[in-house]
């Protein structure tokens, strides 16, 4: 077992990861690895192949449930197939920490609990995660640093596993779209320091309410009313901290907590909708750049570079 609770035909399958659910209230992940051991590898003799299903739910804000079905099976012995469950739940108990519990079984039944940390990490477009956790014989802590820009993400990931009988490194290197808010696609592979390689693709469904925790009524609704004292450009967003940097800063009079409205821009308009889509607050300032802490969401879509970033006259 390495990384996780489950004892699967080969337990690098499953690291330690995070599964709070922040932006839609439920998602679907379909992923598909192959394991290929190191020759010397016992007794993990042959490439193994899993399939995962993944659905978490957002009961409220705060507390995420979510449950994985996954087959495993061996390629050089195909009668040997196992089916895997797990069951947990994730509760944000600060901003950016969340307090994790899941139960692994039935082939190997194990228990997990641990904490993770999310952070903007160098500028918006940065993303670190942190997070530790223990199962009834291992310690697990995994790192991730995750890279957005224009619908793209990359990821490089490490997770270490520490016990008795075993202990093991496993370094991750992940790219990704981001097609839409809805929908997203990724490949992966992993390396393990004293185990084999891994392989996965993988494909997320949001369902629902996917670009923020609630959509309120904008209270700029029909802007031609409204007079703006000051436009800018989204130059990066992360949808996933609520951080959107803008184009504009000190020196054009902008002040931490003022507040600005986020336009989106029509596929085939170079001007503004009409009506704001999100609304944020300053939350950093620097000479000719600012960052916005998202605070309300008035669309479904998510921000992209090229927005129109706001100040209302309020």
């Amino acid at each position: 077992m390495a990384f996780f609770g489950t004892q699967s035909l080969h337990a690098s399958l499953s690291p330690w990861e995070s599964q709070y659910q922040a932006h839609s209230p439920t998602q679907l992940q379909l992923s598909q690895l192959t394991y290929q051991p190191k020759a010397t590898a016992k007794p993990f003799d042959g490439e193994q192949v899993q399939t995962d299903i993944w659905i978490r739910k957002r009961l409220f804000v705060p507390l995420t449930l979510f449950g994985k079905l996954s087959s495993q099976w061996n390629h050089s012995r195909l009668t040997e197939k196992s089916d895997d469950k797990t069951v947990g739940l994730a509760y944000r108990i600060l901003p950016d920490t969340d307090l994790q519990i899941q139960l692994d079984f039935p082939n190997s039944t194990n228990f997990s609990v641990g904490a993770f940390s999310h952070f903007p990490a160098f500028a918006t477009e940065w993303e670190a995660n942190l997070g530790a956790g223990l199962t009834l014989d291992s310690i697990l802590s995994t790192g991730s640093l995750i890279y957005y820009h224009s619908g793209y993400f990359y990821s490089l990931s490490g997770f270490v596993s520490l016990r008795n009988q075993f202990s093991d490194l496993q370094l991750r290197a992940l790219v990704g779209y981001q097609l839409s808010a809805e929908v997203d696609f990724s490949i992966s592979a992993s390396q393990g320091i004293l185990e084999g390689r891994t392989f996965a693709a993988t494909m997320h469904l949001n369902l629902g309410k996917s670009a923020g925790e609630t959509f309120t009524e904008s209270p700029t609704q029909g802007v031609s009313r409204i007079k703006f004292l000051l436009e800018s450009r989204v130059l990066a967003a992360n949808d996933r901290l609520n951080l959107v940097k803008i184009d504009k800063g000190s020196q054009d009079g902008i002040e931490m907590g003022q507040i600005f409205d986020i336009f989106s821009l029509p596929a085939r308009d170079e001007n503004p909708g009409s009506d704001p889509i999100a609304r944020g607050e300053v939350l950093s300032v620097k000479n000719d750049r600012a960052v916005l802490e998202i605070k309300e969401y008035y669309d479904n879509l998510w921000i992209d570079e090229g927005f129109i970033a706001k100040r209302p006259n309020s």
